[in-house]
């Protein structure tokens, strides 16, 4: 196991504090042609019927928007590379949605860095299709599908190396992630911010620090809580990078190190501990140490020959 160790102090758009009972944002604050981004829209349509709104991100050369009395233009989709690429699935946590954070590094990997990014959200959330959500939850069971049929439609892209996908979730999203990898097996590479062993461990650990009667955590009854990320470590082969903040009360560190230490010996995994950084919003590793974490991704993916 790799340990890095980081000090640094960053900015970032808005990003989900996580692991609290779920609040979806339906309205975008901005759209990819907002940020001169050229993309297409491959929304999936659910096994039972709900449109995930999924944008795809070709790997470009950074661009300023365009636009026409004051609107963005969107640019004809023309990808710039030609050929397969390396890709990230972007999974976004339990509130706000994708043209937040996701939107933000999507343009970072995808001019920068010459991936192809996926963003897209759950059912309820952004312009996805509406579903009734309980606002005392922290994630819906069907959350599962939704990531399922993401990664269904990316697989079909014709810009997309099939045997380099990789996932990046955070928090709640990020649990949902791994459990989504671990269920699909067509996923190369695994990234986690801010993990938590399981829902019934994160619950006990916020009750702890914010108190009892500050916390309303409900779970639902059909979740498969016997694939928490500490009950499937031990069957998860994918290679992995876990990051978190060295002062996450929500997700501490320890439960990093322990799906880690519970992962298959001979899987790629390392751990990245941010200095000064705690769950989320401007404590969150990738607002606190954005330039770190970006490059400890890029690192790790490349390592593994993305």
């Amino acid at each position: 196991m790799l340990c890095l160790r980081v000090l640094f102090v960053g900015f970032c758009l808005c990003v989900s504090a996580g692991l609290y009972p779920i609040n979806p944002l339906r309205e975008y604050v901005r759209l990819p042609q907002d940020m001169g981004l050229m993309y297409k829209d491959i929304s999936p349509i659910t096994s039972d019927g709900y449109k995930i709104r999924t944008w795809f991100v070709p790997a470009q050369r950074a661009h300023e928007a365009d636009s026409v009395r004051g609107k963005a233009v969107i640019r004809p989709y023309r990808p710039e590379y030609d050929g397969v690429r390396p890709t990230i699935i972007f999974c976004n946590g339990d509130e706000e949605n994708m043209s937040h954070g996701p939107l933000h590094f999507a343009r970072i990997f995808a001019c920068h860095y010459g991936f192809n990014v996926v963003t897209f959200d759950w059912r309820g959330f952004g312009h996805s299709t509406r579903f009734p959500l309980n606002s005392n939850y922290i994630c819906y069971t069907e959350m599962l599908e939704d990531f399922r049929a993401v990664i269904d439609v990316v697989m079909k892209q014709k810009e997309v190396d099939k045997s380099r996908v990789a996932v990046i979730g955070n928090s709640t999203g990020g649990l949902i992630a791994m459990m989504s990898v671990h269920r699909s097996g067509r996923i190369a590479a695994f990234v986690g911010r801010g993990i938590p062993t399981g829902l019934r461990e994160t619950a006990k650990q916020l009750e702890k620090y914010v108190g009892r009667d500050s916390v309303s955590m409900r779970i639902p009854d059909d979740f498969p809580m016997e694939e928490m990320p500490i009950k499937i470590a031990p069957q998860f082969h994918v290679p992995s990078l876990f990051i978190v903040g060295e002062y996450d009360m929500h997700t501490p560190v320890w439960m990093s190190k322990a799906i880690i230490d519970n992962m298959p010996e001979g899987v790629e995994r390392r751990l990245l501990v941010v200095h000064d950084a705690g769950h989320g919003a401007s404590a969150a590793p990738e607002v606190v140490a954005e330039d770190e974490v970006v490059t400890a991704t890029v690192e790790f993916l490349r390592s593994l020959g993305f």
